[in-house]
């Protein structure tokens, strides 16, 4: 899994612009680490141990309720929308 940053133009955008720009990156980004432990957990399980597998699957879920916090701080900063 590549982990290419661009950012091109974000020097002209306001701290609040960043900052929505950069949680909704956080967001697809984290999205994208829960799948791959979710496969990882799947092939473990099947292949492995199941035991194992439980750890991956709640790395995965905690790391999409890190997201619900994420969304509702884009959420906010676009009804402050400065």
């Amino acid at each position: 899994m590549s982990h290419d940053h661009h950012h091109e133009g974000a020097s002209s955008l306001t701290l609040h612009g960043k900052t929505v720009k950069i949680l909704e990156h956080w967001i697809k980004h984290n999205h994208e680490h829960a799948q791959n432990y979710n496969k990882w957990a799947n092939e473990i399980k099947d292949n492995i141990d199941e035991n194992v597998s439980l750890f991956l699957k709640e790395a995965a879920d905690l790391t999409l309720s890190i997201n619900k916090k994420f969304e509702e701080a884009v959420k906010l900063l676009k009804e402050i929308k400065k």
